[in-house]
């Protein structure tokens, strides 16, 4: 597996990089590395307001308090003026957060933790980094897990950027290959558009619903998971997305009518999904239904802010403010399918359903 390995991230030293049973637990040891590294432990790591829980995990499972900051209006960006008030002595980190292909900016943020001896952390677990020359930040954690641009059902990596860094070694669990195997399988079957559908509509099965959860297990990544990693790589790579201009250019009729083109802040990018934000959370909603009433594979991610998700120990957080701008984004948040079986009949579709619900 040391030559598939060598592989997935083309130009990278081998030593740079560290192989994880999740992309929670590469960014869990991010982190960690990080306060050790700046001789802040237990320090405070910026971040935004609006993101997946398990940042919030890996934040905890090292031991920091997690700050979380608004975002810039209409983006899914950290509002920088925040950053630089929140940004001090107690800062160990600020976590950068490449949201579906649409990176922060790093440049900025990188300032912004120098000027107080912190660490800048990318977490890539929505985007995969196909060039060295991505890798940017101190430290990029990419995500292999379900539904991610390179998955293999799980598994991650932390690609550190300076070559003093010591990586620990950690145990690579044991595991029957059948397991990953029939994951793969079980999770091909359920994906199908028509069939998640249905089950995000069954009640009482929470299918989709975005729950907090401790992070309980940090170890290397499974034998079966490191060889499918370079095929899965190859694929996504070069897989075309003609769902992504038909997109671009249909939502362009839209922009009169309250639609925000979230991928127009990073055009060019291979995206996870394409983001929009719609007028309000009531029209969201409708979207949303319809869609998946259609088989559209639409999907409003977490809908709610971190501080507002079930499970979340609320005290173990500190809000930088009200939070007003994420609460809206993510209210109004909506992401479409943009994969290979999206034909242009599909867009055709989601832009109409779209389009009908503004009137």
């Amino acid at each position: 597996n040391a030559l598939v390995k060598r592989e997935v991230f083309s130009g990278v030293d081998p030593q740079r990089i560290l192989w994880t049973n999740s992309g929670t637990a590469a960014l869990a040891l991010a982190l960690r590395s990080a306060a050790e590294g700046c001789g802040r432990p237990g320090g405070e790591v910026l971040l935004p307001a609006y993101t997946c829980p398990d940042v919030l995990s890996a934040c905890l499972w090292a031991g920091l308090k997690p700050r979380l900051l608004d975002l810039a209006a209409d983006t899914p960006w950290m509002d920088l003026a925040a950053v630089e008030a929140a940004a001090g002595s107690d800062t160990a980190a600020i976590v950068a957060i490449n949201f579906m292909g649409i990176r922060e900016r790093l440049p900025a943020l990188s300032a912004l933790a120098d000027g107080v001896g912190a660490v800048l952390v990318e977490d890539s677990a929505q985007y995969f980094p196909e060039t060295a020359a991505a890798l940017s930040a101190d430290f990029t954690v990419v995500s292999f897990g379900k539904g991610k641009p390179v998955s293999t059902l799980g598994g991650g990596a932390l690609l550190v950027k300076g070559c003093g860094q010591k990586l620990p070694v950690l145990p690579v669990p044991r595991r029957t290959s059948l397991v990953p195997i029939l994951q793969r399988l079980v999770y091909n079957a359920v994906i199908a558009p028509q069939i998640y559908g249905g089950l995000v509509r069954l009640p009482g099965l929470g299918i989709g619903a975005t729950r907090y959860q401790p992070l309980l297990e940090v170890s290397g990544m499974d034998d079966m998971r490191c060889a499918w990693l370079a095929g899965n790589v190859e694929y996504w790579c070069h897989r075309e997305q003609p769902a992504v201009s038909q997109l671009s250019a249909g939502i362009l009729l839209l922009r009169d009518q309250g639609v925000i083109d979230l991928a127009r802040l990073c055009p060019g990018t291979r995206l996870l999904r394409y983001p929009l934000l719609l007028p309000d959370e009531s029209v969201t909603a409708r979207a949303e239904q319809r869609l998946l009433a259609a088989g559209l594979g639409a999907s409003r991610l977490y809908r709610r802010i971190l501080p507002e998700l079930t499970g979340v120990p609320g005290e173990s957080l500190v809000c930088q403010g009200e939070l007003p701008v994420a609460r809206a984004f993510a209210s109004r948040l909506l992401t479409l399918p943009v994969h290979s079986g999206v034909r242009a009949r599909d867009v055709y579709a989601m832009l109409h359903i779209i389009r009908d619900g503004l009137h």
